[in-house]
């Protein structure tokens, strides 16, 4: 189904209609497939680490026509439960921009003569096209980030909230200028917050899965183990996480064994990321697993 079926089909529906279409979709296999693309980590005790990230938001429809869908956090953790996938934490969600090929200008909805609208469809559709119309001759499968709000997991987790975090702009580079959400420059945009219960949605934000499996030090280990861990959780937050996953079930039989994300070896470092002298060691790295 293209994202402009998709949107004539449950656009004008309820938030809850589309959600659960976009469910079905991926669940069916039918759905656009998110391109996973190598991000290199580093730990403060001089450990290195390979995680793969979905080069982009999750979206619904067909590589030609797809539309970016915010989700709410239940159902993007449903869809990411699929796979066995996470959601990135706000220092992953840094590294990511950091590391992307593509650094998109933040487009609000305001700049787009509208007000926040909340969970509405012809929002979705108009923020979509705002930024593909930025990524003008840049493939698809190319690592890009600073268009989205992406929803986290990490120490704010509180029942009944959704965490957001994000939406940078190109420049300068820094975790969190500290400034007010309210300044226009604030980098990033969003501060790490709980402040919006887990039904609330908008066009500015952004899913993106990350994988269930990560290499350090050449060796493979379960992403959840690393966002758990005291000794590991460094590579992606200050502490170990008390919930790493929002509440959402399983697919039947239980959590899927956790496999790496990529077709192939290959794969696995096309495109380059964050650049190829670091690829170099990621090759290195990877090639050590045998």
């Amino acid at each position: 189904m293209k994202g402009s079926e998709f949107a004539a089909s449950f656009g004008k529906q309820s938030p809850a209609a589309w959600e659960a279409a976009a469910f079905e979709l991926e669940r069916s296999g039918k759905n656009i497939k998110p391109i996973f693309v190598p991000v290199l980590l580093a730990h403060k005790d001089g450990r290195t680490a390979i995680i793969d990230v979905a080069s982009d938001y999750f979206s619904v429809g067909e590589d030609d026509d797809f539309i970016r869908l915010p989700l709410t956090p239940g159902t993007a953790q449903k869809i990411a439960n699929l796979t066995g996938c996470l959601l990135p934490t706000p220092r992953l969600d840094y590294r990511i921009w950091q590391a992307s090929q593509k650094k998109l200008s933040r487009i609000s909805i305001a700049a787009l003569g509208e007000s926040n609208k909340g969970p509405n469809f012809a929002q979705y559709v108009k923020h979509n096209k705002a930024i593909q119309e930025q990524l003008s001759g840049v493939p698809r499968g190319t690592l890009i980030s600073g268009h989205k709000k992406d929803i986290v997991v990490g120490d704010l987790a509180k029942q009944g909230t959704v965490l957001i975090h994000g939406w940078y702009k190109p420049s300068p580079d820094v975790f969190d200028d500290g400034s007010n959400w309210q300044v226009p420059d604030r980098q990033p945009q969003q501060a790490f917050s709980n402040a919006h219960g887990d039904s609330y949605v908008d066009y500015s934000h952004g899913v993106r899965l990350i994988s269930p499996l990560m290499t350090i030090d050449g060796k493979d280990v379960e992403t959840e183990t690393v966002f758990t861990s005291a000794d590991l959780c460094n590579f992606v937050n200050d502490k170990p996480l008390k919930q790493p996953r929002y509440p959402a079930p399983f697919p039947a039989g239980g959590p899927p064994k956790p496999q790496t994300v990529a077709l192939s070896f290959f794969d696995r470092f096309r495109p380059p990321t964050p650049g190829y002298a670091q690829l170099g060691a990621q090759v290195l790295i990877a090639y050590s697993r045998g």
